[in-house]
């Protein structure tokens, strides 16, 4: 038994090894011009709920990353994500309503695979993507008969959609969807985010 999980982390662990190395021979084949870099940013709302419970509570997200787009279906990043947020959860009994707050902060290295579509008026392709990575996060949900806190690194997924620019512009706008496991803490969010060529 033990050796079966020995095996699967080694095998995660090239699993991962592979995917940076296919992404750097990616950016040997391709011509420094082609090569983008970019900044992305971004904005949203996340839920995080405890596993056991089920208790939780809605937070804001924000992500600042740089990156580069190594091909037209692949690019790469290393982001910053900041969570905090409030919720009002009433007693039912008459007294003031108990604050449930979660506040965390984490580094992530991000690799995204997207289906691209023409998008002349930006430097990015539209179409939708599949984003995968690992995260390292620090974070605590108070306000709870039992407050939870914790570090680790996690798997981090998300998916969303490029969309097609309109106006004339070198960045692109897109909506995206993702999931992380903080331990026993489950991590959703959506999120309106922009890719600004550097």
């Amino acid at each position: 038994m033990l050796f079966y999980y020995v095996n699967k982390d080694f095998q995660l662990s090239w699993l991962r090894f592979s995917l940076l190395l296919l992404s750097l021979s990616s950016l040997a084949s391709v011509s420094h011009s082609e090569v983008i870099p970019f900044g992305d940013f971004s904005v949203g709302l996340g839920l995080q709920t405890l596993d056991e419970t089920g208790e939780g509570t809605m937070s804001i997200l924000m992500k600042g990353g740089l990156g580069w787009q190594l091909l037209p279906i692949l690019s790469v990043q290393a982001s910053l994500w900041g969570w905090t947020g409030d919720t009002y959860q009433s007693n039912g009994s008459g007294e003031d309503p108990t604050i449930v707050s979660f506040d965390g902060l984490s580094a992530s290295w991000e690799a995204t695979l997207q289906i691209p579509f023409a998008n002349p008026k930006s430097d990015f392709r539209a179409g939708p993507y599949y984003r995968f990575g690992q995260q390292c996060w620090t974070a605590m949900l108070t306000g709870l008969l039992q407050p939870w806190s914790g570090d680790g690194c996690d798997n981090l997924h998300a998916v969303g959609v490029v969309f097609p620019s309109i106006d004339k512009t070198r960045a692109a706008f897109y909506l995206e969807a993702s999931q992380t496991d903080f331990d026993d803490l489950a991590s959703n969010a959506i999120q309106m985010g922009v890719k600004i060529p550097l």
